[in-house]
């Protein structure tokens, strides 16, 4: 006779932490497994068995497991394994056909440490990301709608603007020049009898006069009427305004004839260089701007470059951020991109590349 109540009882202690493993590995939907390359098996756990939907088969071919594997994931799975064999630790996402459907996993393996002479065995996990990728591909579907409603919203915005301007020019400008006439023809019917009244006509003309500019300043920023003759003569018009207005040095490289642009296109690269120009103007104490426009291999290539203070472009809290991010939105709604190179000290580059055969994202 013996006592084996100790090796019992270690018995139950592995049977206890076998089934608390199995168990933690189903609440995070997370298998192991391990990987012989002598014998080329898999030895998968329960859960990990489940995953791939083996049922509950735990010893896989590696070959019958390929097979299973979607046909677009089926070459990265294959540069993971061997990776794997070489005894190189990896991770690669793929999906796996399974009853019912697909399923994404997440695999990954370190290597064990080989006895002398022999190769290494592979230890991994697998891990169910299904409903990770579906809430991945929501919040990608949230993002987009976002994107196509501000660009709903900037074209909406961008008709407003003109139609606004055209009023405003049309009915306000000739309510003002009639004012105008008729205070000029007051002043030469009374004016020589009545000085006083000449005076104050005199007055009313220059009011009516500085009340004109402002209009026509008003309807420049709304909508420059340059800008429908194309966006080289409305960038001309925009470096010549700003020159003016900041008193800063100004330099465009642009060819002599304008792109072939869609109106749309036109109006989004003018909004970028405006926008990127009044950074300058508020921010960057700079002497010098230089605008280059260019189309080359099928991109509209957009630069601004400044000689100002500079800026660290990934720093948080920064003024910056919404005139970059409202210049990145303008780019993208045509598949484009935006690149900003700066750093305290040397001057700010920006950079626009908006591709001229697509359309608008959203379309």
């Amino acid at each position: 006779m013996r006592d084996v109540t100790e090796r019992h009882q270690a018995e139950q202690r592995l049977l206890e932490s076998r089934d608390l493993l199995a168990r933690s590995q189903s609440q995070a939907q997370l298998g192991s497994w391990r990987f012989d390359p002598e014998t080329r098996q898999l030895e998968l756990s329960v859960e990990a068995s489940r995953i791939c939907g083996c049922g509950s088969t735990t010893q896989v071919d590696e070959a019958a497991l390929l097979r299973r594997v979607h046909p677009c994931d089926a070459a990265a799975l294959v540069a993971f394994w061997e990776r794997v064999k070489t005894g190189h630790p990896g991770e690669v996402e793929y999906r796996m056909m399974v009853e019912g459907g697909e399923r994404w996993l997440h695999s990954r393996c370190d290597p064990e440490i080989a006895e002398p002479g022999k190769r290494c065995r592979v230890v991994g996990t697998t891990q169910d990301i299904t409903a990770m990728k579906l809430k991945e591909a929501e919040l990608l579907a949230s993002r987009q709608q976002l994107r196509e409603l501000a660009a709903h919203l900037d074209q909406a915005m961008e008709r407003r603007r003109s139609h606004v301007a055209r009023e405003i020019h049309d009915e306000l400008g000739q309510c003002l020049t009639a004012l105008r006439m008729e205070a000029a023809m007051v002043r030469a019917r009374f004016g020589a009898d009545l000085p006083e009244i000449a005076e104050h006509m005199a007055t009313m003309k220059r009011t009516i006069d500085q009340t004109m500019a402002v209009v026509r300043d008003v309807v420049v920023m709304l909508r420059p009427a340059t800008l429908d003759e194309g966006l080289v003569p409305a960038a001309e018009w925009l470096l010549s305004d700003f020159r003016r207005r900041t008193r800063i040095a100004v330099r465009l490289d642009a060819p002599e004839e304008d792109f072939e642009l869609d109106g749309d296109l036109a109006t989004a690269a003018f909004r970028i260089l405006q926008e990127a120009l009044t950074n300058v103007g508020n921010h960057a104490r700079a002497s010098c701007v230089s605008v280059s426009i260019a189309c080359a291999g099928g991109q509209l290539e957009l630069q601004v470059q400044d000689d100002g203070i500079g800026f660290s472009p990934d720093a948080t809290g920064c003024e910056r951020t919404f005139g970059l991010l409202g210049m990145r939105e303008r780019a993208l709604m045509f598949s484009g991109a935006i690149e900003v190179d700066s750093a305290p000290g040397r001057g700010t580059t920006l950079r626009a590349s908006i591709p001229l055969s697509q359309g608008r994202e959203h379309a």
